[in-house]
């Protein structure tokens, strides 16, 4: 499953052994792995709060296509930078082998604003042209 780390300020899309499902089941496990040896190796980090039993990462796809994932615990307590910086991981994982094309922020079911990666809030669904500070090097 590829999933999306930072070296620095960018992106790295790697490849991450999660157990088969559908939906962004398998893509939110992919993030919520901690990092491998070869990957800090490598310099790869996640800006995302580490997820735990009693708090993972969750979400659903809707029948629209928006990926609606619940604010990860921890996340308010982030820099902004940081807070960008997990919005880009979640948004180019999500949008990269599952069929969603955007990635919505939800608490208790109600939608949150979040930073673009200009720190200026959105409200609506998160694509990958809002993140383009963090896109991979080509």
């Amino acid at each position: 499953m590829q999933a999306y780390l930072l070296r620095g300020d960018r992106l790295v899309r790697v490849e991450r052994e999660v157990p088969e499902g559908s939906g962004i089941g398998p893509p939110l496990a992919a993030l919520s792995l901690p990092l491998s040896r070869e990957e800090v190796a490598q310099g790869l980090r996640t800006a995302l709060p580490t997820p735990t039993d009693s708090a993972p990462l969750t979400g659903r796809l809707t029948a629209t296509g928006v990926a609606e994932v619940d604010v990860p615990p921890g996340f308010d307590r982030l820099s902004l930078r940081e807070q960008e910086a997990a919005l880009a991981q979640l948004v180019f994982t999500l949008t990269a082998d599952t069929v969603a094309t955007a990635v919505q922020v939800v608490r208790d079911g109600r939608t949150l604003p979040m930073p673009d990666d200009t720190g200026q809030l959105l409200s609506r669904p998160l694509e990958r042209t809002d993140f383009t500070t963090f896109a991979p090097a080509s």
